[in-house]
Order: structure tokens, then C-alpha cells, then sequence
């Protein structure tokens, strides 16, 4: 059944000069896909301009190209059903009508009955991956499809009713109660299920578009498989344990004479030309064809252990039997009753369903919970896929129809005309062929949607497309053991009808403001004779033709997006996005950042606002009066340009195609100078860091909290910005004297004596002199080292000195204390430590000597002189050459160092302790 889809065309209504109106949709070219979406659609309608967005439902499209009539996106995802198309321009949405309608088509897909599990298993057939499960009733058994693929009923054998599926949905509806049912067979109308009752041996019929349950047709005991023969006149049922196989005449619901079979029948199929039924035979291993013109057995065909289910293909050729027993399904050409060679497929097989292509057959494994598709053309089984416990029953959805479209460029005549068919499409497979009528008796087939036709004279053509899919779907009915039937064919046409104008491939320039006076160029083909140009509604003025490929005219006032159409007596030129024109209003700025930059320039600010169009990038932004340094064009809402150099709070403002935006504050900018440190307290810390440090200054302005103060060329460990002459930062370690500096917006502070911070050290010891006093102390003795500038005590061993002065950071006089005789450490201590002890440190505190006698003792006569008068002898006196003697040290009691070594006194000096 080839599909027509005639392509109507938006007559267009002027309005009011200016006016904006709401768009509206009229048809869907290509207006059913699949649901993973990527399908090019064309929405046509009216005043479709320039779109902000087009749904599908609430989903958003990809806008592919746009015209006044005709929008095409790339359909988003979406789920299998039918949505509206909207299409939202400045001036409102497109209202819902049964035009704008797009089905969304579920892929082919294998349904699996779960028995144990009381749900119905999905399989996507493209990939064989199982989808979310189904709830049903208790105990699913069998399941059948109505011919137009919509709906499939599950019998629930332990519930006693029947669950409906929406198959675009995959929803379930309300269960319709009836009693025990097994096998399900629907009449080739649809309208019409028929249900076997095991327990009662009846069949129910069921009305489907009411739900009513009409009253039971006995058959045989415990009855299961039904079949429907394709004419719809009669069913067969197949009675278990009456092993024979019960004729229904639907037109009275009349059962008549049993046919005998072979043991135990449970699954039937009918031909899809209606000639031969074959029946299952569990118990007899064997299948059993019936010639339904005289309801006559034949010889049983042989096949594995325990057959239940049987399908057909949709060809007629082959019967495939499931051996429950042996693991295997058994194939059987049908012209000569044969068995093939079985196929291994999963542990006790069931159900089987065939795909419309034939290609594939999928089988329901119960005691593996898999389902194993199976190669017809190789007889080779696939990997299972695993769905839930117990399956029974399965069927098969149905192949969906392509879709016809494609769009005319006209040109003039002698010249080609283009034809694209890209926006027909397959829901699943794809376009083999692309047959083309142009409409004056010429005609082209093409394997790729685009051609062109030279036509030789002007006028009206319907040029017509029918395209045909690679899937090569039948438009007769297919049973496969229950009436089935495609609901697609394999070709869909389209026709359009055109008339040859002149074209407009271009306009420059393509804006202007919206007082209109625009200067533009409209080239083309076909403008000899041209009687008018418009832009929009709106004739135009000046129009020179210039030739027949050229024509000058001025824009006249306008807002928006418009056409520039060019009208002969062929017709008016189609329109597309090759002739739009834009009327730009003057630009506005809302704002500005960052707002604020060093007063040398070379910021860079993003300036955002609207109608940001025909910008120049030389002098399109200023800066109060300056020029920018640079400027790029991001977008029509969005410039980045580099501040020039300024002082103070400016005016930022950008002129393109419609004129300069209006000064307001949301485009000020303000010019910052670098900061200044006009002081840092406390201005010295440790080494480690950690000293809370007020800086003030000026200009502190943008400075960040991470990286905006430096000691050195170390980023302070935490920064508050107390105000824009206050900061309050923590050290971070560093050693000596250092600048803080401070960077903002303007830049970075310059360095000074003001600025400066002294990193403070433990002091250290390394020299004292005179290295040696008398133990009363006394003695002024000079320390160097480093370290001094904030000394607090020095020490000789744990005694104060009796007094200090700091000469220098290097250098204190101190006097010593009192001490022991020995070697003690001198040790200056400042508010960051005490100095390390060393050998450089060491005083000897050394005992005053002491005078216990003189030997030998010398006559007062010297020379010749006698004494004044004699007395007693006296101890001879050294004379002044010998040797002074020098007491020994007191031995130190530090260790583990020796104290200095000391002379011995001579023999007969001797030295008070």
C-alpha cells in the first residue's frame, strides 16, 4: 500500500508594516521516526522566522535552517507514541493541531511471555538486549497481536483474565476477566479474540473493541493452541488430551467434527495462503499437517522430543517445531513435509515467534529463563539473552512504512533545478531508492536523495518522489500461527507543485537599521522584468535592475527578520535563508565586566547587551571617547574588548548596523590607579611567619584574597580585605628585610621604606672579648653575633650580665657578673630565643692572685751598700729575670670540653686556692 503525502503550501497575509505574529504549523513532512530520534523533519507553516526553539512534545530539536514557512530541526529522542511539534519564535508558540502531529516509532521487538514471573520481557531486536519488563497477570501463557500491530492481548493462565499491551508504549491496561485462559488467536479484522479455556474444554470468544465475553464454544478436553485461517472464516483448536484438533465457524461460533491427530496436541499454525495447518504433537514427537479444505490429517512428520510450539514462515516455505525434551527446534519445508537437521538451542524450548522479514526466529528457553534468536537462512543459533523465569508464549511487533519528502529549488528556466529527498526516511532500515516524476514527462531513479532537472519552460510542475526501504516490507498480510500483518509498505510517495520564479541566492549587505534607507545588492537569477521587491510585506525603493542576475533597492523600515523576495511575471522568487534580511535596532549594553581595570589600560571586559550586529573591530567600542585596543565580536549579545587608557568612571558604549547604545549604569566603567603601602604593623615577625600584619595604603581595590599580598615573593597565608585602605594579612615564612606589596585592580603597589617588614631570627653568639675576667666579675666584654637589634638579657652561664648596651644588630658591650672560676657560655637572649651555646661563646671567669711568700731573700747591700741596720733574714727575692709565676686555673666542671691549659708555678711560688 504506497503512501501519498501531497505537500500543501502557507498562502501568506500581510499585515500591518512591523507587526509580529504568533507562528503556526500546518504539516509535518516526515512526520513519524524512530525513537532514538537524528530523523530531519520540515515543519511548514507560517510565520516561522527566525525560531527560538521547536519541540517535539517537551522535547527540544536541533534547528537546522529556517524560513518564513518552513523550519527543519533533527528530531530529539523520544518515546513511541505521538507528540505535537511547536515551533517558538520572539513573538509567542505555534498553538497544538492534529498538523503538527509526529509518531515516534518503537523499534522492532520481540515480546516474551514470563510465566513464572508473571511479566512480559521486551527485546530489542537490533541489538537483543532485553528492555524493562512488563507487569502482567499471574501465570502469562499466550499471547496474540492485532493485524494493525497496536495492541497484543497475554492470556494470564492462573489469574483468569487477559492483559491488553499498548505496543508503542509498552503499557498495560485493565485485565478483561476470563476464565483459565491458554492459547489466543484475533480474527484478521481485529475485532474479534478468541481464548481456550483448559478446565472448562470451551473456547471464549471476546469482543475487543467493547471487552465483552461472549459465551463458551465447547471443544475438546484441555485445549491450548488456537489458529485463525487468513480468510478469518474458521479456527482451529488443538485439544491436549483429546488428541484432535476442533473446527470453529466464527460466523456462528459452531464447533464441528474433530479432527484426530497425533498424542497430546498443543501448538497449531496456519499457511499464510490458508491451505494446511500443523499441529504439535508432544506426546507423539511429531507434527501433523491438516488440509483445511476437507479438514483431512495427514502423515505425521517426525521431529525431537516433546514438540510444543510451531511457527511458519511468512513465505510459506518452512515450519519450525520447539522439542521441549531434546533442547532442539526442528525445521520443515512445508512443500515436501521434511524435517531438517535440529537446531541446539537452550534447555526445554517453548515458544516461537518469526520476524516479519522472516530472516530470524527468536525461541523462548523456559527452564534456561532465555531467549535464542536462530538464523533461518544458516540454521545457526545466536548467544541467548536472558529474561525472566520461565518464558512461554513470544511475539513479534511490526515493520513500519518509509516516508516520503523533499524540498524544490527552483530555477529559472534553462537553468537546473534541485530536488532533496533527504527528508524522507525509514524508521528502521534505510532508502534504496529514490524514483523521481519532474512533472513534464521526464523522469530519474538515484541511490542518494539529491538531483537536479532543466526544465525548458516556465509555468507550474508537480514533481512527484517515491521512495522504497531496504527492508522491503509486504503490504499483504503474514501468519505465523495467528493473523498477523504488516502495517507498512515498502514504498511511500510524495508529490509537490512549483512554479519557476526568480531566485535570490544573496543580499548584501543582509542587515540595517530599522528606519529602513539601506543600500542593498539582491543577486539571483531571473530578474529581467522585475515589477517589485519587498522585504517582508514592505515593497521596496530605488529598485534598479541592474541585470538579470542584480538589482539595487533600499530597504524601506522594518524590524526583524524579513524576506527579500523579487517578483516577475514567472512569479515571485521562493524564499529561503539565502534572501533574509535583518533590521537591527541600535545596540544596547546591560552590562559590563569586570567594571573596574588599572587606569593604564588592558583590561579585558566582556560587554553583554543585544543587537550587537555590523559591530566594527576597530572602532565598533569606546571607552568614553578612547578607542578600544582590541575587539571581538563573540556573539550578538557578547563583545570582548581591552580598556584603552583612562582615568575615572567612563562611559562604555558599542556601535553597530542599527546605531550606539545609550549611556546608562550599567555600562560604567571605572579607571583604578595601583595601590600604595603607606605602612605595615606590626613591621617584623618571625622567620616561621605567622605575624597578623595591618597594611594600609590606598587603592585596595580588586585585590585577591589568595594571591593580592606578598612578603617578598611569597603570597601571605591568609588576606582579609578590611576596606580599600585596609588589609589585614598573616606573614608567611621568610628571612630578613622584605617589601609587602599589594596588587588590585590598578596593578601592583611600588616598594618603599614604608612598606618594609622585618623577618626577626633567634640571636647567635660568635665571638666575645676579652675571653677571660676575674671571677668578681667587672670585666666589659664585648659579644658579636646577629640577632641583637631586640635583645632582651645577656648571660654568663645563667647569670644576667651586671649590665648591656646594644651597640648594633651585631654587636653588645656587657659587663660581666660575678661568676665561678671556670669557663661559663655567654648567651644573648631576644623574644624569638635564646643563642645557641658554642666555643665562640666561651668566657673563663679566673681567680685573683694571691701572695703567700718571696725566697730566696737578698742582703739590702748591694753594690757595696750595707744595710741601714741589720734585722732578721729574709727570703731571697727573684731577681727580675725569672720567671713570673702564673697560678694554676681552678679545673672547669663543664664537660666535655678541657678548660685552657695553665703554666705551672715555680718551685717555691705557691698560689692561695
Amino acid at each position: 500500500m504506497a503512501v501519498v503525502c501531497a505537500m500543501a503550501f502557507p498562502v501568506l497575509t500581510a499585515g500591518p508594516a512591523g507587526a509580529a505574529t504568533s507562528p503556526a504549523v500546518t504539516s509535518i513532512i516526515a512526520n513519524s521516526g524512530p525513537i532514538a530520534g537524528g530523523q530531519r523533519v520540515t515543519v511548514l507553516g507560517t510565520d516561522l522566522s527566525s525560531p527560538t526553539a521547536v519541540h517535539f512534545g517537551a522535547t527540544t530539536a536541533t534547528i537546522l535552517s529556517s524560513t518564513a514557512t518552513t523550519v527543519t530541526v533533527t528530531s530529539p529522542a523520544g518515546s513511541a507514541g505521538t507528540v505535537d511539534v511547536t515551533v517558538t519564535t520572539s513573538a509567542g508558540t505555534s498553538p497544538t493541531v492534529t498538523a503538527d502531529h509526529y509518531t515516534y516509532v518503537a523499534p522492532p521487538t520481540a515480546y516474551a511471555v514470563v510465566y513464572s514471573a508473571n511479566r512480559v520481557s521486551p527485546i530489542t531486536l537490533s541489538t537483543n538486549t532485553p528492555g524493562t519488563n512488563i507487569v502482567v497477570g499471574s501465570h502469562p501463557y499466550g499471547v496474540a497481536l492485532t493485524p494493525d500491530g497496536q495492541t497484543a492481548y497475554v492470556t494470564n493462565s492462573g489469574g483468569n483474565s487477559i492483559t491488553p499491551i499498548t505496543v508503542s508504549t509498552n503499557t498495560p491496561g485493565t485485565p478483561i476477566a476470563v476464565v483459565n485462559p491458554y492459547g489466543i488467536a484475533i480474527t484478521p479484522d481485529g475485532q474479534t479474540a478468541y481464548a481456550a479455556d483448559r478446565n472448562a474444554a470451551t473456547v471464549t470468544p471476546i469482543t475487543l473493541s467493547t471487552r465483552a465475553v461472549g459465551s463458551p464454544i465447547a471443544v475438546g478436553t484441555d485445549p491450548y493452541g488456537i489458529a485463525i485461517t487468513p480468510n478469518g472464516l474458521t479456527a482451529y483448536v488443538a485439544n491436549n488430551l483429546s488428541n484432535n484438533v476442533t473446527p470453529i465457524t466464527l460466523s456462528t461460533n459452531t464447533p464441528g467434527t474433530p479432527i484426530t491427530v497425533g498424542s497430546h496436541p498443543v501448538g497449531i499454525a496456519i499457511t499464510p495462503n490458508g491451505q494446511t495447518a500443523y499441529v504439535t504433537n508432544s506426546g507423539g514427537n511429531s507434527v501433523t499437517p491438516i488440509t483445511l479444505s476437507t479438514n483431512t490429517a495427514g502423515t505425521p512428520i517426525a521431529v525431537g522430543t516433546t514438540p510444543y510450539a510451531v511457527a511458519i514462515t511468512p513465505d510459506g516455505s518452512s515450519a519450525y517445531a520447539t522439542n521441549y525434551a531434546s533442547d532442539t527446534v526442528t525445521p520443515i519445508t512445508l512443500s515436501t513435509n521434511t524435517p531438517g537437521t535440529p537446531i541446539a538451542v537452550g534447555a526445554n524450548p517453548y515458544g516461537i515467534a518469526i520476524t516479519p522479514d522472516g530472516k530470524t526466529a527468536y525461541i523462548n528457553n523456559r527452564s534456561d529463563s532465555t531467549t535464542t534468536p536462530i538464523t533461518l537462512a544458516t540454521g545457526t543459533p545466536g548467544t541467548p539473552i536472558t529474561v525472566s523465569t520461565n518464558p512461554y508464549g513470544i511475539w513479534i511487533n511490526l515493520d513500519q512504512a518509509p516516508t516520503a519528502s523533499f524540498t524544490v529549488t527552483p530555477a529559472p528556466p534553462g537553468s537546473p533545478t534541485s530536488f532533496d529527498g533527504s527528508a524522507s526516511g525509514a524508521p528502521y532500515g534505510s532508502i534504496a531508492n529514490y524514483a523521481w516524476s519532474f512533472g513534464d514527462a521526464s523522469t530519474a531513479n538515484t541511490s542518494i536523495p539529491t538531483t537536479t532537472h532543466t526544465y525548458g519552460l516556465p509555468g507550474p510542475f508537480t514533481a512527484t518522489l517515491t521512495v522504497t526501504d531496504t527492508a522491503g516490507t509486504s503490504t499483504t498480510q503474514v501468519f505465523t500461527g495467528q493473523t498477523v500483518s504488516r502495517n507498512g509498505g515498502p514504498s511511500a510517495s510524495t508529490g509537490q507543485t512549483f512554479t519557476l520564479a526568480p531566485a535570490v541566492t544573496g543580499v548584501s549587505p543582509s542587515s540595517g537599521p530599522i528606519g529602513g534607507g539601506t543600500s542593498v545588492i539582491i543577486t539571483g537569477s531571473g530578474f529581467t522584468g522585475a515589477s517589485s521587491v519587498h522585504f517582508g510585506p514592505t515593497a521596496a525603493t530605488g529598485v534598479i535592475v541592474d541585470s538579470d542576475t542584480q538589482i539595487t533597492a533600499s530597504s524601506p523600515a522594518g524590524t526583524g527578520v524579513v524576506e527579500v523576495t523579487v517578483t516577475t511575471t514567472g512569479g515571485t522568487s521562493a524564499t529561503g535563508s539565502a534572501d533574509q534580511f535583518m533590521y537591527v535596532a541600535a545596540p544596547t549594553v546591560t552590562e559590563i565586566s569586570p567594571t573596574s581595570g588599572p587606569a593604564s589600560g588592558g583590561t579585558s571586559v566582556t560587554i553583554t547587551g543585544t543587537n550587537f550586529i555590523g559591530v566594527s573591530t576597530s572602532t565598533g567600542v569606546k571607552f568614553a571617547s578612547s578607542d578600544t585596543t582590541s575587539i571581538t565580536i563573540d556573539s550578538p549579545t557578547q563583545i570582548t574588548a581591552t580598556s584603552p587608557a583612562g582615568t575615572g568612571v567612563v562611559d562604555v558604549t558599542v556601535t553597530g548596523t542599527g546605531g550606539t547604545s545609550a549611556t546608562s549604569s550599567a555600562e560604567q566603567f571605572t579607571y583604578v590607579a595601583a595601590p600604595t603601602v603607606t605602612g605595615v604593623s606590626p613591621s617584623s615577625g618571625p622567620t616561621s611567619g605567622g605575624t597578623v600584619v595591618t597594611i594600609t595604603g590606598t587603592d585596595f581595590i580588586g585585590v585577591s584574597t589568595s594571591t593580592g599580598v606578598k612578603f617578598a615573593s611569597s603570597d601571605a597565608t591568609s588576606i582579609t580585605i578590611d576596606s580599600p585602605t585596609q588589609i589585614t594579612a598573616t606573614s608567611p615564612a621568610e628571612t630578613g628585610v622584605v617589601d609587602v606589596t599589594v596588587t588590585g585592580t590598578g596593578g601592583t603597589s611600588v616598594t618603599g621604606p614604608a612598606d618594609e617588614f622585618t623577618y626577626d631570627a633567634a640571636p647567635t653568639v660568635t665571638g666575645v672579648s676579652p675571653t677571660i675576667g676575674p671571677a668578681s666579675g667587672g670585666t666589659p666584654v664585648t659579644i658579636t653575633g646577629t640577632g641583637f637589634s631586640d635583645a632582651t638579657d645577656v648571660q654568663f652561664a645563667s647569670t644576667d650580665a651586671t649590665s648591656y648596651t646594644i651597640d648594633s644588630d651585631t654587636q653588645i658591650t656587657a659587663t660581666s657578673p660575678a661568676g665561678t672560676v671556670g669557663v661559663v657560655e655567654v648567651t644573648v637572649i631576644n623574644p624569638l630565643g635564646t643563642s645557641p651555646t658554642s666555643s665562640a661563646d666561651e668566657f673563663t671567669y679566673d681567680a685573683a692572685p694571691t701572695v703567700t711568700g718571696v725566697a730566696p731573700t737578698m742582703d739590702r747591700q748591694v753594690a757595696g751598700l750595707r744595710s741601714p741596720s741589720p734585722g732578721p733574714a729574709s727570703p731571697t727575692r727573684p731577681t727580675s729575670s725569672s720567671p713570673r709565676p702564673i697560678p694554676p686555673a681552678t679545673p672547669s666542671t663543664r664537660t666535655p670540653r678541657s678548660p685552657p691549659p695553665r703554666l705551672r708555678a715555680p718551685s717555691g711560688w705557691s698560689r692561695s686556692p
